[in-house]
């Protein structure tokens, strides 16, 4: 697998040997880490090009890596089978994860949390954001296509009165009441 890094001036591979290589396009140098763990299926940068994502053969491990120095920022496992598919956000705070075993995690990258989402009948090979990021698309071996929207609001005082009703909480002094 390969992937540019956003700006074009480095190149990022995977191959069946357990090893991410990190190039450099201007000069040609390259920086070999060890992915452990399987050989690496795909890899790819987020949309700023502060990460790398790998995702590696047969372990469910998703490894994350910083996309300028290369240094490894540590592994998601949260398939206990194949990795079938990842996807970054557009705004690359979330990354999403598809498996053979019929779910889809939606990765929190600034926590270890992840949401799990259930509909699929078979092993879910493909998963893409919408371009807004406030949803995804997932394709499945059952032959299904889904949407799962974010339904958060995005704006900062419709979030905290979306909170407010969940939790019954006053919004924190300074901020008015819807």
């Amino acid at each position: 697998s390969l992937a540019f890094s956003p700006d074009g001036k480095r190149l990022v591979t995977g191959g069946l040997d357990h090893t991410v290589r990190r190039w450099d396009l201007q000069s040609g140098r390259s920086q070999r880490q060890d992915a452990s763990g399987g050989g690496v299926l795909q890899v790819l940068y987020s949309p700023n090009g502060a990460l790398v994502a790998s995702r590696s053969l047969l372990d469910g491990r998703v490894r994350l890596w910083d996309g300028r120095t290369g240094q490894d920022r540590g592994a998601f496992m949260g398939h206990p089978g194949n990795v079938m598919d990842m996807a970054f956000s557009p705004d690359g705070t979330r990354l999403a994860t598809t498996g053979f075993d019929k779910i889809v995690r939606l990765w929190d990258l600034a926590t270890p949390e992840n949401r799990v989402l259930r509909g699929h009948d078979g092993p879910v090979e493909t998963v893409v954001f919408l371009p807004d990021g406030r949803g995804l698309l997932t394709a499945s071996q059952d032959g299904s296509i889904r949407e799962w929207r974010d339904e958060l609001p995005w704006e900062p005082e419709a979030l905290r009165t979306w909170m407010k009703g969940i939790t019954g909480d006053v919004p924190p002094s300074g901020h008015p009441e819807p």
